[in-house]
């Protein structure tokens, strides 16, 4: 708690103290809704674009959608948020916000064409929750083209919304350094040849494949926007920007090897792939002979068993440990040094530390609350909805009755941290001895060898302890009497709100939709 006591304290030092920053209000969700809802007017324009060829016209829609779905627009939204910050208040208008979110959604389809490549190249499975495009029947080794066409529509916004802007030229140039950068990036050293897995060689290629797109293409951008470009604003920040690129590549690095596919929305490929990452750079400079011997007869190899190992490798190694502390220590780092900034910095120390912070929050929010059906925070609405007279239902009480939703869901979430079932994870109430319906009804319906069979195995982590407890609730026959028992029960529910009367304080609809909700979500 004292480390968040203490960012707040930063950001109203910051915030309080530097002339180069406005401190116009910036209601994130808000924004995020306004961003999104731009959308589909430039998925309509692309289309409109590709009316004469109907089967382009309708690769492009499905294209847009299917790839631009999910994803926290982090970088989009930091392009606009920047704008917003940067921007003499007088000078902005309904338009140039349109402007600066349009700049968002190229900075956010310019990540889409290069993730689309990503996959291609480590061979993935999954991207955000979905199977990835090149995967699809259809598509196949045209994702490639697909990719290209996707910068060609960047190229087509950008001439459409700013071609006759004197910032134009300078823009065009921005994302092509980007993208340069981006390439020599992913000259990564052939995999397995230890001799080039270095911290300095992941340095390297991290600051070119994080540092670029993620920080400086927004916030350059933004400046061309609104006619402040300065070609050395940069300076004072470079280091600021490499040490922030670093750790999202420490971070995507470790959520790649030891990250759950659920949350994380891709399945991890760097141990397969052979890949320099901080975690093989860290266990061959940890591990000597032993970790490089047992790295060259595993790393690289596409069968679980070899994938296991070295994942056994890394944690022999206690990385995961070394990860925490170091992750802490970055975060401590980045900040100390934007604090130090001078109030008078080209870019506001403000703003840095509040991009700094949407890409840490938004990794943070979608990490702990990807999947599950958010039934808690739905019913939290649907009870607003009923129980609010009509009159008095708004757009923004109904926004604020899904706050509330959300903070429904998120402290749920907390709540149930590393709770594994929650994660859509294999069940622990065996290995963690709970006390479940199905332990109970075992005990009451089992007599003394019930009994004793539970006092060996159950609360025990070991598969074979696991197995025989199942296999004893099997005998006891308990799934037939859990789905007798849930029938049973649910008639029973029905049949009270049934007979609750129509003017009661609670109605019996409500009740009945909230009942359905749960019920159907389950199915889901």
């Amino acid at each position: 708690m004292e480390s968040v006591v203490e960012d707040i304290e930063l950001k109203r030092k910051l915030k309080n103290s530097n002339k180069n920053i406005n401190n116009v209000s910036f209601d994130e969700n808000e924004e995020k809704a306004k961003f999104l809802a731009l959308f589909p007017e430039i998925v309509a324009a692309m289309v409109n674009k590709f009316a004469r060829v109907p089967d382009i016209a309708s690769r492009v829609k499905k294209m847009m959608e299917y790839n631009s779905a999910g994803g926290s627009k982090a970088r989009g939204l930091m392009t606009v948020r920047a704008y917003q910050r940067l921007e003499s208040p007088d000078k902005i208008t309904d338009e140039t916000m349109r402007l600066a979110r349009i700049l968002g959604w190229c900075v956010e389809l310019f990540q889409t064409s290069l993730l689309i490549l990503d996959d291609m190249a480590d061979k993935s499975t999954t991207r955000r929750g979905a199977v990835c495009w090149f995967r699809l029947p259809d598509v196949g080794d045209l994702a490639i083209n697909d990719s290209l066409l996707i910068l060609t529509i960047i190229f087509d916004m950008l001439k459409e919304n700013f071609g006759d802007r004197s910032c134009y030229p300078d823009i065009l140039y921005t994302f092509n350094e980007t993208l340069r950068h981006l390439c020599f990036g992913q000259y990564d050293p052939p995999p397995k040849d230890f001799s080039q897995f270095t911290i300095e060689q992941f340095n390297r290629y991290s600051i070119d494949r994080r540092s670029y797109y993620t920080f400086k293409l927004p916030i350059y951008i933004s400046l061309l926007l609104a006619n402040k470009a300065d070609k050395n604003v940069f300076n004072t920040v470079e280091e600021i920007f490499e040490e922030m690129g670093l750790l999202l590549s420490m971070q995507n690095d470790y959520n790649d090897c030891f990250g759950d596919e659920k949350v994380e929305g891709k399945a991890g490929t760097d141990i397969q792939e052979g890949k320099c990452t901080w975690l093989a750079v860290q266990a061959l400079a940890r591990g000597g002979d032993a970790a490089r011997a047992q790295l060259e007869a595993c790393y690289g190899r596409s069968d679980a068993a070899s994938e296991c190992r070295v994942r056994t490798l890394y944690e022999e190694l206690r990385l995961p440990e070394l990860y925490r502390d170091e992750e802490r220590a970055m975060t401590n780092r980045i900040l100390d040094r934007i604090k130090a900034l001078p109030n008078d910095n080209k870019l506001p120390p403000m703003l840095i530390l509040e991009m700094f912070q949407m890409i840490q929050d938004m990794r943070m929010i979608e990490y702990n609350s990807a999947g599950g059906s958010k039934a808690r925070g739905l019913m939290t609405v649907r009870a607003y909805q009923r129980l609010e007279s009509p009159d008095k239902i708004t757009d923004e009480t109904m926004r604020l009755a899904r706050i509330l939703g959300w903070c429904v869901e998120l402290n749920d979430y907390i709540d149930c941290f590393g709770d594994e079932k929650e994660n859509g994870k294999s069940g622990t109430d065996i290995q963690e001895g709970k006390c479940t319906w199905l332990a109970v009804q075992a005990l009451a319906r089992g007599g003394d060898a019930a009994r004793a069979q539970l006092e060996a195995c159950y609360g025990r982590a070991d598969a074979a302890s696991e197995c025989r407890v199942r296999t004893l609730y099997e005998e006891l026959r308990l799934p037939e009497l859990y789905r007798d028992e849930e029938r049973a029960m649910t008639n029973r529910i029905l049949a009270r709100i049934k007979a609750l009367p129509y003017d009661n304080k609670l109605p019996p609809m409500l009740i009945l939709e909230m009942f359905q909700m749960i019920q159907d979500m389950r199915v889901d």
